[in-house]
């Protein structure tokens, strides 16, 4: 994902209708990510029997791993973006706030 930010941070020399879709795709795909990843971890655990603690510990590693995501994301609307587009993010479905 690191390297996705830091094409981001390029991108704020282009224009600014290229940066918002650029942090927009972003967030979308870690929203994304992490429900693809969930499904896994579900299925892998049925797979292989994993121990519930296990389980556990690997949805909330996947979770955190998430939440720092949108966090960075966060930091970068308001860094980068216009109030306006910056406001957008409060809308988006499973917005930190």
């Amino acid at each position: 994902m690191l390297p996705e930010f830091y094409k981001i941070a390029r991108l704020s020399n282009e224009t600014k209708e290229t940066l918002f879709e650029g942090v927009v795709a972003l967030y979308n795909r870690i929203q994304n990510g992490y429900v693809s990843e969930l499904q896994k971890l579900y299925q892998h655990g049925i797979n292989h029997q994993l121990t519930e603690v296990d389980t556990s510990t690997l949805i909330n590693f996947n979770q955190e791993f998430s939440s720092s995501n949108k966090a960075i994301i966060w930091a970068i609307k308001g860094y980068l973006l216009k109030k306006d587009e910056a406001d957008y993010f409060a809308e988006l479905p499973g917005c930190i706030r």
